[in-house]
């Protein structure tokens, strides 16, 4: 296994575990205490920050590796397939947040205490599609050399 598959993995796992927070706090837990409550931003951004630097350290850990043909077109791949995702998340937000689209009420809501759960959701899911779509590439071009 290469080290870009490796930190493949870890971005899979770290995005996943921060995903599924995110979906707890997003549609599972108590609205009302989320909305008031600053523990669950504080909590969210921090983690949100671990994220990242894990990342980040570990791509500086493997600073002095070199990159063949393969892992390049992988990379380019994976980020492409991440942007289309994030675009098509972005473009079918108003569905979500403006109920006046979907005739549930007279008035446009939007919740601003649920920005930055979304932000931080929407560049997790970006993480987690690019860090999927690599493993998949890697596994993928294993077996077809196998």
């Amino acid at each position: 296994m290469s080290k870009h598959e490796i930190s493949a993995w870890w971005r899979l796992g770290l995005s996943g575990v921060y995903g599924a927070y995110l979906l707890w706090v997003l549609f599972l837990a108590d609205q009302e205490a989320i909305s008031t409550a600053m523990y669950y931003r504080t909590a969210s951004m921090l983690s949100f920050i671990v994220l990242i630097w894990l990342s980040a350290w570990y791509l500086q850990r493997r600073k002095g590796i070199d990159q063949d043909e393969r892992d390049r077109a992988i990379t380019m791949t994976a980020t492409r397939v991440a942007l289309i995702a994030v675009v098509v998340i972005v473009v079918m937000t108003p569905i979500v947040l403006f109920e006046a689209i979907l005739g549930a009420k007279e008035a446009v809501t939007f919740r601003l205490d649920w920005a930055e759960f979304y932000i931080n959701a929407c560049l997790t899911f970006a993480i987690w599609v690019e860090a999927s779509v690599t493993v998949f590439l890697h596994v993928r071009d294993r077996r077809q050399v196998e």
